[in-house]
């Protein structure tokens, strides 16, 4: 337990900080007074001073935030008695790169930590990170055990077999050989071929995976395809400092682009079905990850301190108000028009996102203390 929120406390706090960083050295780039820069959500623990910024430490570590000069001033104030350090006197492009920055500091930061595990070699968490030039792949998906009865069993898998393709692609991972065989299933396809090394003998080996219903935490039932065997991974993913850097920019587009359409399928479910997916998680959720990886290891961890990254970078540049990118709609817009909305104008509209937010916060969080039985293990507390 200990061991999880420390990890789920340098994890999300390294992002948040980073995110505000971002925020702050923009602002002071562009000439902004920045009078507060806080990590964490009141009450305060600690706070200090330093020039012109107050730097705080609060209680709550999930989100943190950067208070500039001109933020809630009004607009007829500003013209009245003009300061060159509020951010109301910026330009709207000015304005816009310091709402972005905190993003661009986020995909930065994701980068960096994926260049830093292809450096020090390391073994993928999720499908599609062996495929760049220059990194040297010695992975090796090893069957550990057979179940009884199992499709493997029955296409004479044994222990040691080393799995090489999945019906002609390389497979070299278990979260990729578990998405070709996913893959396979929904285009209808209900034999695969397993290219198996078998000491020095290598042969294709048909089976048909069986279907099952796995029961969820929250009473649930999934369905799921599997073969039937226990996988370990050997060897590791390694490259020079150049071909790594560039792999991990080209890694972080493919996971930009993968986690973008995850959020649009969440939006497209929430406006046309009224239901969020059960793969769908929240802060319970970041929790519950975050003890996943952290106890398989450092660089397993990172993987996923980059991932969210990316996840906290492309959520906050949404065009929501509240967020970063309904920040930089509202000034796109004012710079359109070359009109300026009132800060009451502004503040209906922000206050209209944020409790959209909150709200989605709220359900989402509802259904993590659900899914991960949360729920059932307060209630067996009192007894039933």
């Amino acid at each position: 337990m200990i061991i999880t929120v420390i990890a789920f406390i340098c994890v999300f706090g390294l992002l948040v900080f980073v995110h505000e960083l971002g925020h702050f050295l923009a602002a002071k780039w562009m000439g902004v007074e920045v009078q507060v820069f806080a990590f964490g959500f009141p009450p305060t623990l600690w706070s200090r001073k330093v020039g012109e910024t107050t730097y705080k430490i609060n209680v709550i570590p999930l989100g943190g935030y950067v208070s500039m000069l001109g933020e809630n001033e009004d607009e007829a104030e500003v013209n009245a008695k003009p300061n060159p350090r509020s951010l109301l006197s910026k330009e709207p492009w000015q304005i816009i790169f310091i709402m972005i920055a905190g993003v661009t500091m986020n995909v930065i930061l994701a980068v960096i930590l994926l260049w830093t595990c292809y450096i020090v070699g390391f073994q993928p968490v999720v499908g599609g990170m062996t495929d760049h030039p220059g990194i040297k792949n010695d992975l090796r998906l090893v069957v550990d055990s057979v179940e009884k009865d199992s499709p493997a069993e029955r296409a004479a898998l044994v222990a040691g077999d080393v799995i090489i393709s999945v019906n002609g692609q390389a497979v070299t991972d278990s979260p990729t050989l578990v998405e070709k065989i996913a893959a396979a299933d929904r285009t209808g396809l209900k034999e695969v071929s397993l290219r198996i090394q078998s000491g020095d003998l290598a042969a294709d080996k048909k089976l048909i995976p069986a279907k099952s219903s796995v029961k969820l935490r929250s009473g649930k039932e999934q369905e799921v395809v599997r073969i039937g065997v226990a996988l370990s991974t050997e060897g590791s993913l390694h490259g020079d400092i150049f071909s790594s850097f560039m792999a991990a920019i080209s890694e972080a587009g493919r996971i930009t682009a993968l986690t973008l359409d995850s959020i649009i399928g969440l939006f497209r479910q929430l406006i046309f079905q009224f239901k969020i997916s059960e793969e769908v998680s929240g802060p319970i959720g970041i929790v519950v990850m975050t003890n996943y990886f952290a106890q398989m290891g450092i660089v397993p961890l990172i993987q996923f301190a980059a991932i969210l990254s990316l996840s906290l970078a492309i959520f906050n540049v949404l065009p929501i108000p509240a967020l970063d990118g309904g920040q930089i709609v509202v000034t796109t817009l004012e710079m359109i028009t070359r009109r300026k909305f009132s800060n009451r104008t502004k503040n209906i509209i922000q206050l209209v996102g944020f409790s959209f937010i909150i709200g989605l916060f709220l359900i989402i969080t509802v259904k993590d203390f659900v899914n991960f039985g949360i729920i059932k293990f307060i209630t067996g507390l009192f007894g039933k």
